[in-house]
């Protein structure tokens, strides 16, 4: 069995906990999600930190990312650190862990700060909040931020929005960024990374307005645009 693990320079008293991550990560902290990955809230010493265990790859992408490719906990540690680069909110990311087993890939651990926003995209169509217009306009000029730079979430869903209301300035976080790519991202291809976020029609409205004026596009265009390449505010109930 070989390791890699990198360490964010500024957590490097975090490196004993680091190093015995493998060994330790099934019997500590609290289990926040178990589908196809496993997700940990998990404390040590001051710190509050997410822990998310890869689920083993089939056959292929073990040798894929034993060698070939890099693997997700790297990536998403990498394009944490891009994103907040460019000003661009995301979790801090403190390290990643990758074993490989006889040659082959075998676990990956990714390892952020806990992040203070509490809430996800999906809560704006649960809950009320008195600054709504506002949310929806700082997620869209977060995604415009990220287009920008030419950073293109491939699963740009309401789980990985976090957001908070409670600062003069609404923070917006983007996690689960392994499947990022990178190109430039024109008007549709931007309109048509909010396909996935449930919203009325006045809520695609609201972001595809901020979007526009944040990139320079005509606003009615990408009102057009947005609305085309999400069906769901025609749907009476949301499903996710």
């Amino acid at each position: 069995m070989s390791r890699k693990i990198i360490i964010n320079p500024q957590y490097e008293e975090l490196s004993e906990f680091i190093y015995s991550l493998p060994d330790t990560f099934c019997k500590t902290g609290e289990v926040i999600r178990n589908i196809r990955n496993e997700i940990r809230v998990i404390k040590t010493g001051n710190y509050k930190l997410v822990v998310k265990s890869y689920k083993v790859p089939n056959i292929i992408n073990k040798i894929a990312y034993g060698g070939l490719r890099k693997s997700k906990a790297e990536r998403a540690y990498e394009y944490a650190m891009l994103l907040l680069s460019k000003g661009i909110g995301s979790p801090v990311p403190v390290a990643y862990v990758t074993e490989k087993k006889n040659g082959l890939f075998s676990k990956s651990y990714f390892v952020s700060l806990f992040s203070e926003c509490p809430y996800n995209y999906y809560n704006l169509l649960e809950m009320e909040f008195k600054r709504k217009s506002e949310i929806l306009e700082s997620i869209a000029k977060t995604t415009a931020k990220m287009h920008e730079n030419n950073f293109f979430h491939q699963d740009y869903t309401g789980g990985n929005i976090l957001f908070d209301e409670k600062t003069s300035v609404i923070p917006v976080e983007l996690i689960d960024l392994n499947r990022m790519s990178f190109r430039k991202i024109d008007i549709t291809t931007g309109c048509k990374n909010f396909s996935k976020l449930c919203a009325t029609e006045e809520m695609l409205e609201i972001m595809a307005k901020m979007y526009a004026n944040a990139r320079g596009y005509n606003e009615e265009q990408c009102v057009t645009l947005v609305k085309k390449y999400n069906p769901s505010w025609k749907q009476e109930q949301f499903h996710y």
